[in-house]
């Protein structure tokens, strides 16, 4: 930021918090909350660079420390109340069947990906984009052989539902697993 200020570029700086619920756990919350922008005026620029650096950070650290929470990793009642999602009684029991399923169909390819980049990358910060660029790398491939198999196994113009209930019941499973 400062670099561009000093090249005459007008850049306004928005302070940005993202809190998840957890670093390794599928389905992620996300809540963004987002500071008050502030321009090179609103930093003191004539005392030198390294103060300049340091009024900056000063003044982003500010920011930061009421947007970003900091929540203890046993503190589960905290997490559920701030990232749960309040699921009705009807729609946990009419998600039942169909995240059972989902768990059941996707355990194949979620499980050994999990064991295997925990294996590789766990402790390093990395395990969770790592998770995520894998899952979405080999998820079509794994709904192509589903689908495959499906067209092998089952008689008629079944296959083609396997793109849309392999994806659906995954999503139930996210959903309802929510309520443990």
């Amino acid at each position: 930021a400062i670099s561009s200020w000093e090249e005459g570029i007008n850049l306004t700086i928005l302070p940005a918090g993202i809190n998840y619920h957890s670093f390794t756990r599928f389905g992620k919350h996300i809540h963004l909350h987002f500071g008050k922008p502030f321009t090179k005026e609103d930093i003191a620029t004539g005392n030198g660079y390294g103060k300049t650096i340091q009024d900056f950070n000063t003044r982003l650290t500010g920011e930061l420390q009421d947007l970003v929470l900091d929540i203890e990793e046993e503190d589960h009642a905290s997490r559920r109340q701030l990232f749960g999602k309040k699921t009705g009684t009807p729609a946990f029991l009419w998600l039942a069947l169909p995240a059972m399923t989902g768990w059941l169909l996707h355990a194949p390819l979620y499980y050994p990906i999990r064991w295997i980049t925990h294996r590789k990358a766990a402790g390093t910060g990395h395990y969770d984009s790592i998770m995520v660029g894998l899952l979405f790398l080999l998820y079509p491939v794994y709904l192509l052989f589903a689908a495959l198999l499906c067209w092998k196994v089952v008689d008629g113009y079944w296959w083609p539902l396997v793109f849309v209930v392999m994806p659906f019941t995954a999503w139930s499973f996210v959903q309802w697993k929510e309520r443990f």
